[in-house]
């Protein structure tokens, strides 16, 4: 679901009562759990909270009526996590767009006990409007590096710098992006994908 439109969802939702505040990151990834606290909950006071989500992207492990809540990724993509909280004398709603992201899918490609290739992320940087380079987190100078990006029209680009640069657009994000990193030991695949909503506000 478009992000504006969840954002637009989720600011008309508690536009009409008094507020309250989602404190979580706004991204997660699939698979990983993570902890959403509300500010300023009602203490002491069961079945005063209802958490809520929108779509199956994620989904809630253990309770829904608590101050806090644990959200599990299902599926890449966005999604609404709202709160409503009631008392005596008044209700108050809260909402927060988040966004589920996959892990990189990082494989060695063989059995090599010694394998000197540490690759777990990448940082996405932005050069310039509709530039952007991936960055590896470690990386060896000794490294050879082939990135291959897939974007959203089906065209696809390849690069071997190591730290390489390519162009997108909004309209046209990057949908996944391959790497191999081989080294004298051995060598190593990964692949890490994007929801299209990345590319818009990224």
């Amino acid at each position: 679901m478009n992000k504006i439109l969840l954002l637009t969802v989720a600011l008309i939702y508690h536009s009409s009562f008094a507020q309250c505040f989602i404190k979580g990151n706004s991204t997660i990834t699939v698979g990983v759990p993570e902890t959403f606290t509300v500010e300023k909950s009602i203490e002491n006071c069961k079945n005063c909270h209802v958490w809520t989500i929108d779509g199956g992207n994620v989904s809630i492990e253990g309770s829904d009526k608590e101050s806090s809540v644990k959200l599990k990724g299902n599926l890449f993509g966005g999604t609404i996590l709202s709160l409503v909280m009631t008392t005596e004398k008044e209700t108050a709603r809260c909402s927060k767009v988040i966004d589920v992201t996959d892990p990189i899918l990082n494989e060695p490609q063989n059995n090599n006990a010694n394998c000197d290739i540490d690759f777990s992320d990448y940082k996405e940087v932005k050069n310039d409007d509709g530039k952007v380079s991936f960055s590896p987190m470690k990386t060896d100078n000794n490294f050879k590096f082939y990135w291959t990006v897939v974007f959203a029209n089906g065209e696809q680009k390849t690069s071997e710098e190591k730290v390489p640069q390519f162009n997108y657009a909004k309209e046209n994000g990057i949908v996944s992006v391959t790497g191999k990193i081989i080294s004298k030991k051995c060598i190593r695949n990964f692949t890490k994908k994007y929801d299209s909503n990345f590319w818009r506000f990224f």
